[in-house]
């Protein structure tokens, strides 16, 4: 008995947690990433510089993903604080989903759109999954402030699904 507690306790523990975001606070962990530009991008380099980061971990075949891309919000962002802006912070989105093939981007298969002609700032694609996984990722889209210092905040889900 006190083995199948044991085992059921393990098994809670493991499925509540394997669908859980970063927790606010938290650490965020380091990547590098080569945008579709081929320009490399490094979190901790761009943190170490006093730029905050957002990150938006998206999915081509996400529809919220493309609602949210037409909203212009994070490119009225970067036009105020990102490279074209006064350089302040830094944005950049994520196609997060390991299985998509990046060719998805620019439309086409499952991709709801072209997300080359949506976003403007820097885009990449994580084909290795690695930045999912180290993010905890568990729905599309996430949207993650990494300050400075290092701490992570979850900042794109609302109240009833609104995003920012």
């Amino acid at each position: 008995m006190k083995k199948l507690l044991r085992s059921l306790a393990v098994a809670a523990l493991v499925s509540g947690t394997a669908f859980a975001q970063l927790p606010a606070g938290s650490t965020a962990p380091d990547f590098t990433i080569t945008d579709i530009d081929g320009n490399e991008h490094n979190l901790y380099s761009i943190l170490d510089e006093g730029k905050p980061v957002l990150l938006d971990l998206f999915a081509t075949w996400c529809g919220p993903c493309w609602s949210f891309a037409e909203t212009g919000v994070f490119e009225e962002f970067d036009a105020l604080y990102g490279a074209a802006g006064d350089n302040s912070a830094f944005t950049i989105a994520v196609e997060a989903d390991a299985s998509t093939p990046a060719s998805e981007l620019s439309g086409g298969g499952s991709s709801v759109g072209d997300w080359t002609s949506m976003i403007d700032y820097p885009m990449a694609d994580d084909a290795s999954g690695s930045i999912a996984d180290a993010y905890a990722l568990a729905y599309y889209p996430t949207i993650y402030l990494i300050c400075p210092d290092r701490t992570v905040t979850e900042i794109g889900q609302g109240p009833e699904g609104a995003y920012w």
